[in-house]
């Protein structure tokens, strides 16, 4: 997860993928949006991940705010916006690695 183009097109995703699916009917399921990588982001994190990993977005006009990441994931790091995710991908404490 280390490459910067790799980082700035997954986060570009997160904001597709959550406009596109977060409000549908998906069967009574939650979406939830993350990064999975193997290792974190070690060199990258503090200027391209750690400024927009805990951000919270929406729509002018609906009530639907949403994480831009409900999760970052790695063996060695994680970072959990949501409470499942947390639960989950409880192997470190979140934000260590």
């Amino acid at each position: 997860m280390d490459r910067t183009d790799d980082i700035k097109k997954s986060t570009f995703q997160m904001l597709d993928i959550g406009l596109a699916l977060k409000n549908k009917d998906a069967n009574g399921w939650t979406v939830l949006v993350g990064l999975l990588s193997n290792l974190h982001a070690a060199r990258h994190h503090q200027e391209y991940l750690a400024p927009y990993e805990h951000i919270i977005w929406g729509t002018r006009g609906a009530n639907d705010i949403r994480n831009l990441f409900d999760g970052i994931i790695s063996f060695s790091q994680i970072t959990a916006n949501h409470e499942w995710v947390g639960n989950v991908f409880d192997w470190l404490p979140n934000g260590e690695g």
